[in-house]
C-alpha cells in the first residue's frame, strides 16, 4: 500500500509539473498574440516563441508519457480500492481538471492567433503584390519611354 501511495504522489507531482508547463505555454501563446497585433510583425521574435513552445510541448509529452506509465502500474489497485485512496484520487481529479481547462484555453488562444496571423500574412501579401505591381508599372514606363525616344529619333530621321 505504501508503494501505491508513492506512485500516487508521483502522479500528483507529474500533473503539477504539467500544469506549470501548460501555464508557460499559455503565456507564450499570449505573447504570440501580442506579436501578431503589432503593426510591424517581428518574425524573429515570433519564431523564437515557436521554438520555446516546441520545447515545452516536448516536455509536456514526456510528462504525459511518464504519467501514463505510472498510472498503468497502479490503475488496478486504485480502481479496486477507491476508498483507500479517496483523498489522492480527489487531488488527481482536480489537477486533471486544471490541465484540461488550460488545454482548452490554449486551444482558444491558438485559434485566435491563427486568425490574426492569417490577417497579418494577407496584409503582407497585399503589400508585396502592390510593390510588385509598382515595379512592373515602373518597368513598363521605362520601356515605353525608351520606345518613345526611339520613335522620336525615327521621326527626326524621316524629316531629313
Amino acid at each position: 500500500m505504501a508503494v501505491n501511495e508513492d506512485y500516487l504522489q508521483i502522479l500528483i507531482t507529474t500533473l503539477q509539473k504539467q500544469i506549470e508547463v501548460l501555464q508557460r505555454i499559455v503565456q507564450i501563446t499570449e505573447q504570440q498574440s501580442c506579436i501578431a497585433d503589432l503593426a510591424d510583425f517581428d518574425e524573429e521574435m515570433f519564431d523564437k516563441t515557436l521554438n520555446q513552445k516546441e520545447m515545452l510541448i516536448a516536455r509536456l509529452n514526456e510528462l504525459d508519457d511518464g504519467f501514463t506509465a505510472v498510472y498503468a502500474r497502479v490503475r488496478n489497485e486504485i480502481t479496486e480500492n477507491k476508498n483507500s485512496y479517496t483523498e489522492q484520487i480527489g487531488v488527481l481529479q482536480q489537477l486533471i481538471k486544471q490541465c484540461t481547462e488550460l488545454g482548452v484555453e490554449i486551444k482558444v488562444l491558438e485559434n485566435r492567433n491563427r486568425d490574426k496571423l492569417a490577417q497579418c500574412f494577407a496584409s503582407k501579401q497585399k503589400a508585396y503584390v502592390a510593390k510588385r505591381n509598382a515595379a512592373s508599372v515602373t518597368s513598363h514606363y521605362h520601356r515605353t519611354m525608351s520606345n518613345q525616344r526611339a520613335m522620336e529619333a525615327f521621326h527626326f530621321n524621316q524629316k531629313k
